[in-house]
């Protein structure tokens, strides 16, 4: 056994809020509210007589007979209800706070206490990694305290956007605790495929590198000889307890979830300009690449066993082994999600092994290996070719399974001819059309849906769906009342009883968006040290701006406009060392150095 010193920050108290309302439930149980759904614990005063049993039960929901909801989240998967503690009094007043626990909740439910709580009596501790940033609090009310662990930050003139971004900070705040989490009212796993879409968005709020460099060495070493990836990390296996279950050998197959292998080191060399992270992952980029290549290559699906192998390009498409597919897509039921996981999506396999190759071969040019940045570009190119002969028609117009996802990944993942571009961007504002404006993207998508539009000139098509506020949106959430992420749009089923996760961040994507399409603030080149300041002005904000914690300082952007004129101001911050691009009407760029810089145009209106 060889001992590996610790390389992320400690679980800690990050900070403590105020209870917000005392209440009775209709059974007479005490039911605590700190209004806002936090990963933590608390700190209540408990007073009673010796003997008595108290039992503090942690939700992040109370259900419509007003009593706190202990089985919404998935009663088939946590049967015991774990997240309750039972405390034995001794006719002592204590101050009582779990050890060794951490809870996912916003209502804590008492019962068999005599004593009437107040909302003194109870505060909410805030548990999470320490990213090593100030807490602000406000000096006269320190339990009232602004969660600004991150300098970076998003306004605009419409409170739900603003409200929506708070969201997706509680969602990191509490998933990014000691090991990514999908949530923490559950299973309370490091799946593949959520962090990996989700990893951009972390980088806005926090320094993620040190995190994301000890979640990668975990993943490498937990991934199998064959090169497959676990689904969640750690898996959980181990040789003492016979290995890896047959469950996670067959899931370890999916792309999406085992891309992160590669996705997730390119992003933080992309946002950090840490090679190291390549370098050290490098080995575990190629295998699963490699792994992916090989199945393609070799493999029969039950098409090919009818069919036969009837064209060259089919070496390079990956139509074997279980895939989680685009996982829960808006508006489709559960079943048509279980579905798809049955029927193979050879569409979204083969997209990814090539968007993969393509990135590996980035970070073969990055650590200077000429001849595998050679082969894995080939690799790419060769993938996407017969990507678009097997599932692209009509010169772009018509993609796959015809879903909004299918455009989605050809034009994000670079897979298309610049020819059937147009025809792809049309039918993909078609489908957004013809479903009133909502997405019908799952988790792998849904990230990518409004910087897929907005760069392909539908930056109005991309505002419509981010101010839509019926579901699926998410603004819906907001309204409904959301004080973080859900895994489900709706929240609720039809019968008006939550359902699934109430903090769950893969759909909290939309955060990055905000700061690099709205106020517009992204990185040319890896690490910043060139900026594009590219706002996408419009969907009816008056104003917008955003701030940026980068490897070099602080990179600020806001705008104003007016209605009436068309006249923009534009007011940009360049931390040292870097230069930025400013690009204003009409394509118009600027560029400019370290310090602030004040520009105005007029828009066509």
């Amino acid at each position: 056994m060889k001992l590996v010193f610790e390389e992320v920050e400690r679980v800690q108290e990050l900070f403590r809020i105020r209870c917000q309302s005392v209440t009775r439930s209709p059974k007479g149980c005490q039911i605590i509210d700190f209004g806002q759904n936090i990963v933590g614990i608390v700190d209540i005063r408990l007073r009673g007589k010796a003997g008595s049993v108290v039992t503090l039960s942690y939700s992040e929901i109370v259900g419509k007979d007003g009593e706190v909801n202990l089985s919404y989240v998935a009663p088939w998967l946590m049967p015991d209800k774990p997240q309750r503690d039972i405390v034995y009094l001794s006719g002592e007043e204590i101050n009582y706070r779990p050890w060794f626990g951490i809870y996912g909740f916003r209502y804590v439910e008492v019962k068999g206490l005599d004593e009437s709580l107040t909302t003194s009596d109870v505060q909410g501790i805030v548990l999470g990694t320490d990213f090593a940033q100030s807490i602000h609090t406000d000096p006269m009310d320190p339990l009232q305290c602004q969660p600004a662990i991150s300098l970076s930050s998003f306004h605009c003139s419409d409170v739900r956007l603003e409200k929506l971004y708070q969201n997706v900070f509680w969602s990191t705040l509490g998933n990014l605790t000691d090991t990514a989490t999908d949530c923490p009212t559950r299973e309370r796993m490091g799946w593949t495929g959520d962090i990996q879409i989700f990893v951009p968005t972390a980088t806005k709020f926090v320094n993620v590198v040190p995190f994301f460099r000890r979640y990668l060495k975990n993943l490498a070493a937990e991934q199998l000889p064959n090169g497959n990836v676990p689904p969640f990390i750690p898996s959980g296996a181990s040789r003492h307890r016979g290995g890896m279950s047959y469950f996670g050998q067959v899931t370890s197959q999916s792309t999406g979830w085992g891309d992160a292998s590669v996705i997730i080191p390119w992003l933080l060399y992309w946002y950090y300009d840490d090679k190291g992270i390549l370098a050290s992952q490098y080995s575990s980029m190629c295998r699963w690449v490699d792994s992916l290549a090989r199945r393609a290559r070799e493999g029969t699906s039950w098409r090919r066993w009818f069919l036969g192998r009837t064209r060259a390009v089919e070496q390079y498409i990956l139509d074997t082994g279980f895939q989680w597919g685009e996982w829960l897509r808006a508006s489709d039921p559960f079943t048509s999600t279980l579905a798809q996981v049955v029927w193979d999506s050879p569409a979204i396999s083969t997209a990814y092994l090539a968007y993969s190759a393509d990135l590996l071969s980035r970070a073969a040019g990055v650590l200077g290996k000429e001849e595998d940045q050679t082969l894995y570009y080939g690799l790419y190119q060769q993938t996407a070719k017969a990507w678009r002969e097997a599932f692209v028609k009509d010169s772009g117009r018509r993609i796959a399974d015809d879903r909004q996802d299918d455009y989605i990944r050809g034009l994000a993942f670079s897979l298309l001819e610049p020819h059937q571009r147009k025809g792809a961007i049309d039918r993909l504002v078609e489908l957004v059309e013809a479903a009133d404006f909502h997405l019908t993207t799952g988790f792998m998508s849904t990230g990518l849906l409004l910087p897929t539009l907005a760069d392909n000139g539908r930056s109005d098509v991309a505002y419509r769906v981010l101010l839509q506020d019926t579901t699926p949106s998410w603004l819906y959430q907001v309204r409904a009342g959301a004080t973080t992420m859900w895994e489900t749009w709706e929240g609720y089923d039809k019968s008006g009883n939550a359902f699934m996760s109430h903090n769950h961040y893969a759909f909290g994507t939309v955060a990055q968006w905000l700061q690099e399409g709205v106020a517009g603030i992204s990185p040319m080149t890896s690490g910043w040290r060139r900026i594009k300041i590219a706002p996408y002005i419009g969907g009816g904000l008056s104003h917008a701006g955003a701030s940026v914690d980068s490897p070099h300082g602080l990179v600020s952007s806001s705008w104003n406009l007016d209605a009436a004129t068309g006249r923009v101001d534009l007011d940009v911050n360049i931390p040292p060392c870097c230069v930025a691009e400013v690009v204003m009407e009409n394509g118009r760029a600027e560029t400019v150095g370290q310090g602030r810089h004040l520009f105005s145009f007029n828009l066509t209106i």
